[in-house]
């Protein structure tokens, strides 16, 4: 999908939503080994099926962190690397986190309910 995405995680439930704000999906998200996360959608178009998805966490300083997310097509296999993922069907995403002072985004949630 092109263009801004806005994504919230949760304990139980990770949600991504679209730039006008509607809800593109809701998943349940596992991770292994600080690597590799496998999301298992419980909303939105694709419900019941699965992303598998490779990503990398960089801290950027000032309390920016970015997190760089490679995914496969809805169930499909693990992407080889963040190149393979940038090429359709898969798709490869940069999200950015506040985590510190001096460092501040609105919550997604809560501009989509407005």
């Amino acid at each position: 999908t092109a263009g801004e995405v806005d994504v919230s995680f949760s304990d139980s439930v990770t949600t991504v939503w679209g730039q006008d704000g509607a809800e593109l999906l809701a998943a349940h998200v596992q991770t292994y080994g600080g690597v590799y996360m496998r999301w298992d959608v419980v909303r939105g178009a694709h419900r019941d099926a699965r992303l598998e998805v490779q990503y990398q966490k960089s801290d950027l300083g000032s309390g920016l962190v970015a997190l760089t997310m490679a995914f496969s097509s809805y169930g499909g296999a693990m992407p080889g690397g963040f190149d393979e993922a940038m090429a359709a069907p898969e798709d490869a995403y940069i999200f950015y986190k506040c985590d510190g002072a001096g460092c501040a985004f609105p919550d997604p949630h809560a501009l989509s309910e407005a």
